[in-house]
């Protein structure tokens, strides 16, 4: 802003025509109002170390002025700082930009030559090193090369104050590494390789590398591994090894630090292979190691405990990880209860809720039920609602004699939060609950089906929105009550009735599907045998028919709830047909308008699946 200020006192006095006194004086002192060349040189110094956005426009601007408004000819020290201001901007086409005037700037200023005189630094390593970094942050699909290619030049331009040094070479290498491709990571790590030798083999010690360098080239290699890319987290822990090995034979500066450390061991915990994990877990044994022996940095963080958690719940071994979490359990709880702790409750919450979705997806909800009460107990650890939804998944799932009195005490639990307003349910754990039931086959389960209904419309009228019944929900109540018929003392028309206000007040909200359909028909076996069941199946399979919904698991449900009469009658096929065998077959001979939105579904969850698998 002063710099402008100054402009504006420059031109509405015009410049001055010499170094007559009076003439200075006649212009009002103009000419103590024109800027230095010091002077633009601290705005743009100002300008690169900002952090705020745009300022490379402002940067051009101030260069772009100086000799139309002052007369003035930037030197060799105001170009390198406009490069790196540009560089810096990290914009798109901000790295062509700045290596467009770098090169400009060679070509004026030649490094080492007369031509930088008037300038501190001139043209130097810092400059390009700042394009060759801007490359490779751009992630162009050509950007390695376009660094490798400036880095040729700098060699080309055989001056010392542009010779490449380790950041220079840690840039190309970071420009290879942010490909994540095998091939370019691979790339950058046999150029660390070279800058390696050529370092090891004379005395350049500009070209060590330091520990940026590995960890970049390491970093890409965990970002493999986290795709799955099979032998990406051995190449990582081969380099940390060897980077090991030469500093512990006095052969480099650099020790592996904390952050090497953890990125090789996220390398290995990310692979979905049991004996990376197991080197994940020997490097943080490492790190601990260090840390007793009195290297602060190296101590465990919580955010590694929880990874290497999680990579053995990924694999399936949760003894192995919950022996891993007990054997870093003092230093957990240490940092929960430092005044400056690291981690806090809700954090020491996730590693409980992630041990919790683990024992759930591996058929073991009686031990993610501890996990829920820790939890629960604990402060701040307040679990969520796919908790509950997750255990009461798992005993549907488990379908054990008694899996419906163990998943009530769950549910009952989970009211007692929502009453004491610690969270609101959705309507995913009141389906899995129901779900429960009917596995179980309680007594009253068309009632509890229908009341838990019942309660869920309650709550979403006071404000739950995600308890809203879906059409999931729906069909699960009607195929309790459908089940209901197999129940001993439970009256077929008080369940048949039941089934009817259901069917009805879902119709009310969404449109019936397959499902819907296929459990009305298998509760008109409640029915007995009369015109009354005949007329309320022959109903309701042309409402199927009309909707477009009809496909092989409702034509097994038709042919199990009618007579033989009516089945041809409706359907024209012989009663005597085997619909597991020939379903398909009897669709295509269908009416096609009788299965267009079954087909329509069927087209859409195809692609979802597909989609979701991709």
């Amino acid at each position: 802003n002063i710099l402008s200020d100054q402009r504006e006192v420059a031109l509405f006095g015009g410049l001055p025509n010499g170094d007559d006194d009076d003439e200075n004086q006649s212009n009002g002192g103009v000419s103590e109002a024109i800027p230095m060349l010091e002077t633009i040189e601290s705005v743009l110094r100002t300008l690169k170390d900002s952090r705020e956005r745009g300022l490379e426009k402002r940067a051009a601007m101030v260069v772009d002025s100086l000799e139309p408004d002052y007369g003035l000819e930037p030197n060799a020290d105001i170009m390198g700082l406009l490069v790196q201001i540009i560089a810096k901007s990290r914009t798109r086409g901000a790295a062509h930009r700045a290596e467009m005037i770098l090169r400009e700037a060679v070509t004026k200023f030649p490094p080492g030559s007369s031509e930088q005189q008037g300038g501190n630094t001139g043209i130097n390593v810092d400059i390009f090193n700042a394009v060759v970094t801007a490359w490779a942050k751009c992630r162009e699909q050509d950007a390695p090369q376009r660094a490798e290619k400036l880095i040729v030049f700098m060699d080309q331009l055989d001056a010392p104050s542009c010779a490449p040094n380790r950041y220079t070479f840690t840039s190309l290498i970071d420009a290879y590494a942010q490909t994540n491709e095998w091939e370019s990571v691979y790339e950058a790590e046999r150029i660390l390789n070279r800058l390696l030798e050529q370092y090891l083999e004379g005395e350049q010690d500009q070209l060590e590398p330091n520990v940026a360098t590995w960890t970049i080239v390491i970093s890409a290699w965990m970002r493999l591994s986290k795709k799955n890319r099979k032998g990406a987290a051995k190449r990582a822990g081969n380099l940390l090894r060897r980077m090991e090995d030469l500093y512990s034979n006095g052969k480099l500066s650099f020790k592996p630090d904390a952050i090497t450390y953890v990125t090789c061991m996220n390398a290995y915990a990310f692979s979905k292979y049991k004996d990376d994990i197991e080197e994940a877990e020997k490097l943080l044994d490492e790190m601990n190691e260090l840390y007793l022996d009195g290297d602060d940095s190296m101590k465990p963080s919580f955010r590694s405990i929880k990874i290497l958690t999680e990579a053995w719940i990924r694999a399936g071994a949760m003894d192995r990880a919950e022996q891993f979490l007990e054997k870093y359990d003092e230093i957990l709880y240490e940092s929960h209860s430092d005044d400056d702790n690291e981690i806090g409750s809700n954090e020491l919450g996730e590693v409980y809720q992630a041990l919790l979705i683990g024992y759930c997806q591996n058929g073991d909800p009686r031990r993610a039920r501890v996990y829920l009460d820790l939890m629960i107990e604990g402060e701040d650890m307040e679990p969520d609602n796919s908790c509950y939804e997750r255990i009461l998944e798992a005993y549907v799932k488990q379908g054990d004699k008694g899996c419906a009195k163990k998943a009530q005490e769950v549910f009952e639990l989970m009211e007692r939060r929502r009453q004491a307003g610690a969270i609101t349910p959705s309507e995913r754990a009141y389906t899995s609950f129901i779900r429960c039931l009917a596995r179980d086959k309680v007594p009253g389960l068309y009632k509890k089906a229908e009341l838990l209904l019942q309660r869920m419309n309650i709550l979403y009228t006071e404000g739950n929105v995600d308890i809203k019944p879906s059409i999931f929900t729906y069909n699960v109540a009607l195929n309790a009550c459908a089940m209901s018929a197999n129940i001993e003392g439970s009256p077929a028309a008080e369940v048949f009735q039941a089934s009817v206000r259901i069917f009805t007040e879902l119709r009310k909200e969404l449109d019936p599907d397959h499902v819907t359909f296929g459990n009305m028909l298998r509760c008109a076996n409640l029915l007995p045998e009369s015109e009354k069941k005949d007329k309320f199946v022959q109903a309701t399979f042309q409402l199927c028919c009309k909707q477009g919904f009809v496909n092989t698991l409702v034509l097994r449900d038709l042919q199990n709830a009618t007579t033989e009469q009516l089945w041809t009658s409706l359907t024209g096929v012989p009663p005597d047909v085997n619909i597991e065998k020939e379903g398909e077959k009897i669709i295509r001979h269908l009416p096609s308008s009788w299965s267009s939105r079954q087909h329509q579904k069927d087209a859409f969850e195809t692609k979802q699946k597909l989609k979701a698998r991709r």
